[in-house]
C-alpha cells in the first residue's frame, strides 16, 4: 500500500473521529466504569492490577482500558471527556488502517487498501464505538493488528522468509485483546488455528508456534492474572462469571418467562439481523462482494476472511447473552468484503473513469453527514448531563479537606464528577453515627436512612424524569 494511502486513511480518520470529540457531551454510565478507575489510578494511587471505583474494587473487567485512559489523562493533564475518549478514537483509526493493510495483502487491486480503510471508517459501528471511552474499540484494534500478522501477500508477490514480525504482531495483538477484554483470545487464536489446519496455511502454523511471539503472550497471560490474584484472591470467581457463565448462561432457571418460536429465533439469529445495519452505509457493497465472491472461498483471501468471521460468529450465536458490541471484532472483515464488492462495481462501469470522482464524492458526503450528526444532532440528546450538573453543585458544598460520600449508590456515574474522589458506603448500616457526612444518595433511600440518622436534604437533581428515582445531596447527622 503506497504511502499516500496510509496518509489519506489517517487524515480521514482524524477528521471523522478526533476532530468532533470535544462536543461537550457527558460520559455515559459505561464510560465512567472505565474513567473513574483511571482517575483513581492517577489521583488515589490505587493498585494497577485491579480497577477501583470510589475506593472499592471493581473486579468484572480487565484494567487495560483504564490504563489507556489514565495515560491520556496524564499526557494532557486533564479529565475532560474528549481526553478520556481519545484512546478509543485513535483505536478506531488503527482498526481501519490495519484492516486496510490486510486488504492490500490479500488482493492485487491497487486501491484495495485505501478503499477498505475508508469503508471501515464510515461504518456505523465504528462511528458509535470510537466515540466511547470503553474497551471495545481498542480491543477490536488489537484483534485487527493480530490478524494483520497472519495476512500474507498473493503468491506471485513472493513471501518473506521470516515470520518473526508477523508472529510478534499476532501475539502482541492477542495479548492486548486479552488485557482489554479476556474474550479477545477466543477471536484471534481460533482464526489462526482455522487458517493453520483447515486452510493449511504454512505461515499461520509458523506464527502459532513462533517462540518469541509465544513467550510474549505467555508472559502477559500469566503476569497480569497473577498480579490481580495477588492483590485480591476472590477475583478468580468473578473471572468465571464474566467468561464461561456469559457464554453458557444459566440454563437451569425455571422462572424465565416462556418465549414464542418467533422470539426464540429472533434472539438466536440476533447477529444476523443486527450486523447489516451496523455496517451501513457499506451494506450494499458487502452484499455485492458476498454474492459475486461466493465461489472464491477456496482461495486464500476467502479462507482468511472465513477464519476471521465464522468461528467467533458461531460462538456468539450459541452464546446465552447477546449484545451488538460483542460482534464488533468481526466487522472489519466485512469492510474487506465491501472493498471487493466496490471493485466489482468499478469493473462493471461503462465509463470506468467516473469511478474515482464518484468515490471521492461518496466519501466526502459521508464525512459531511457524520460530522453534522456528531456536532449538531448527537449533543442535543445528552441524557447524562443531569448527574454532572448535580455533582458540580455538590462540589461547592464540600468543606476543605473533606470528601463527599456515595450512600447506597454502588458504581454510580456521578462519582467521576465529584471532587475529590468520593467514598462509597454501599450499606446504610455502615453509615457512621459519630460524624457529619455530606452524601449523595437516592431519594427512595431517604426514609430508610432517616430511621437511624438525621438527614437534611440540600440539593435534588433537576433533570430527573417523574418516573426516575432522583439523586439528592444530603447532610447526614
Amino acid at each position: 500500500m503506497p504511502l499516500r494511502d496510509h496518509v489519506l486513511i489517517w487524515l480521514y480518520g482524524l477528521v471523522l473521529l478526533v476532530v468532533p470529540l470535544n462536543d461537550g457531551t457527558v460520559l455515559s454510565r459505561h464510560e465512567v466504569y472505565v474513567c473513574q478507575p483511571a482517575r483513581e489510578l492517577l489521583e488515589g494511587q490505587m493498585p494497577w492490577a485491579i480497577q477501583t471505583f470510589a475506593g472499592e474494587y471493581r473486579l468484572n473487567k480487565p484494567p487495560a482500558m483504564s490504563w489507556l485512559v489514565a495515560g491520556s489523562m496524564k499526557l494532557f493533564g486533564s479529565r475532560e471527556e474528549w481526553v478520556c475518549r481519545l484512546p478509543s478514537a485513535i483505536a478506531g483509526i488503527i482498526t481501519a488502517w490495519a484492516t486496510a493493510m490486510i486488504a492490500s495483502r490479500l488482493f492485487k487491486h491497487p486501491v484495495s487498501g485505501l478503499l477498505t480503510g475508508l469503508i471501515c471508517l464510515t461504518m456505523v459501528w465504528l462511528q458509535i464505538q470510537s466515540k466511547l471511552a470503553q474497551a471495545d474499540m481498542p480491543m477490536v484494534a488489537c484483534v485487527a493488528l493480530a490478524l494483520l500478522g497472519l495476512a500474507r501477500q498473493p503468491p506471485e508477490q513472493g513471501q518473506p522468509r521470516s515470520v518473526t514480525t508477523g508472529a510478534v504482531l499476532f501475539w502482541l495483538g492477542t495479548s492486548g485483546a486479552f488485557l482489554l477484554k479476556m474474550v479477545g483470545i477466543f477471536i484471534t487464536i481460533p482464526a489462526a488455528l482455522v487458517l493453520a489446519f483447515w486452510a493449511k496455511d504454512p505461515r499461520a502454523r509458523r506464527v502459532l508456534r513462533h517462540p518469541v511471539g509465544l513467550t510474549i503472550f505467555l508472559v502477559v497471560l500469566i503476569a497480569w492474572p497473577l498480579a490481580a490474584y495477588w492483590t485480591y484472591p476472590p477475583i478468580i470467581h468473578v473471572w468465571s462469571d464474566q467468561t464461561l457463565d456469559r457464554l453458557v448462561g444459566d440454563i437451569t432457571q425455571d422462572n424465565r418467562p416462556p418465549v414464542t418460536t418467533i422470539q426464540y429465533l429472533s434472539e438466536f439469529f440476533y447477529y444476523f439481523w443486527t450486523i447489516p445495519w451496523l455496517v451501513l452505509p457499506a451494506t450494499p457493497a458487502i452484499v455485492i462482494g458476498l454474492w459475486t465472491g461466493f465461489d472464491r472461498y477456496k482461495s486464500f483471501p476467502g479462507k482468511y476472511l472465513l477464519a476471521w468471521f465464522v468461528p467467533f460468529l458461531i460462538l456468539l450465536t450459541l452464546g446465552a447473552i447477546k449484545y451488538k458490541h460483542y460482534c464488533y471484532p468481526l466487522l472489519p472483515a466485512l469492510a474487506v468484503v465491501g472493498d471487493y464488492g466496490t471493485t466489482v462495481w468499478i469493473r462493471s462501469l461503462k465509463r470506468p473513469h467516473l469511478a474515482k470522482p464518484l468515490l471521492v464524492a461518496w466519501f466526502v458526503g459521508c464525512a459531511g453527514v457524520i460530522l453534522w450528526l456528531k456536532v449538531s444532532i448527537i449533543p442535543r440528546s445528552d441524557g447524562n448531563r443531569g448527574y454532572a450538573e448535580l455533582a458540580s453543585q455538590a462540589n461547592a458544598l464540600v468543606p476543605t479537606g473533606q470528601r463527599i460520600y456515595m450512600v447506597g449508590l454502588g458504581e454510580q456515574p456521578i462519582a467521576f464528577y465529584l471532587e475529590p474522589i468520593p467514598k462509597r458506603i454501599d450499606r446504610i448500616s455502615d453509615i457512621p453515627s459519630d460524624q457529619t457526612l455530606l452524601a449523595v444518595t437516592r431519594s427512595s433511600l431517604l426514609e430508610k436512612i432517616q430511621t437511624t440518622h438525621p438527614v437534611t436534604t440540600l440539593l435534588t437533581s433537576t433533570r430527573s424524569k417523574p418516573s426516575d428515582d432522583p439523586l439528592v445531596v444530603v447532610k447526614i447527622n
